[in-house]
């Protein structure tokens, strides 16, 4: 179950992820289209409104300009800037059948690439993750079935806090296993574990590590048959 959670977890962050780009996309659209008809004209800045929103200063624009003899007032634009000030004169764009439509090209460029920043990094942080774990998933499957056993010794257990879902942090597992042969000493790392292994492991007490017969870097800790014959995955 605590599985589930964390591919839902993660799988939630990608389809956001997604989503923000399929809005970054639409924005993008929206705006090329906007920008093959605006035409250009000078407006005065004649109001700068400052609220704040959970702790955020937000600022809100208003402009006066002509536009094919008529004078449009008090028409709010599309974002701010630290250079803004009331009485200033800037360069504003607008569609010629909606006059009241008036944009600074500036903000429209912004705002798109910080939604494509933003999908791009809740996209990776998502699916990025969710790939790491099948290929652990399936390097568990393989290393079960044909890897070579090696009985460790746990060498400590901790709390990975540099990890959280949901706030909670995993433990992780370490042991050691020296090869009498060669005198080398190898150390391993379990995945991440979210129900404590202190109920069922002990510094200094054996944990089985499953690994690849050429490459003892690939590696699977085994704590899933350590409780006295009762399967809990915690991986």
């Amino acid at each position: 179950m605590k599985k589930f959670n964390e591919y839902f977890f993660f799988g939630l962050f990608g389809c956001i992820g997604v989503l923000i780009l399929v809005i970054g996309f639409y924005q993008l659209i929206k705006t090329t289209t906007f920008n093959k008809t605006a035409v250009s004209t000078t407006a005065t800045i004649t109001d700068i409104q400052t609220y704040t929103s959970k702790d955020d200063t937000h600022h809100r624009v208003f402009v006066e300009y002509e536009f094919e003899g008529k004078t449009y007032e008090n028409i709010q634009l599309n974002g701010y800037t630290s250079s803004m000030h009331e009485g200033k004169e800037i360069t504003i764009y607008l569609d010629p059948d909606a006059p009241t439509d008036a944009r600074v090209k500036s903000m429209e460029i912004l705002s798109t690439v910080i939604l494509f920043l933003m999908g791009i990094v809740f996209f990776l942080v998502g699916f990025l993750n969710i790939f790491s774990q099948l290929k652990a998933a399936r390097r568990k499957k393989h290393l079960l079935s044909n890897g070579k056993v090696l009985c460790a010794t746990v060498d400590n257990i901790y709390l990975n806090t540099s990890y959280k879902v949901n706030g909670r942090s995993p433990f992780i597992v370490e042991c050691k296993y020296l090869d009498e042969n060669t005198n080398t000493t190898y150390r391993f790392k379990s995945g991440n574990l979210w129900s404590n292994p202190n109920n069922f492991l002990e510094i200094g007490g054996p944990i089985n590590v499953y690994v690849d017969y050429e490459d003892y870097s690939k590696h699977y800790v085994d704590t899933e048959h350590t409780t006295n014959g009762q399967i809990v995955d915690f991986t």
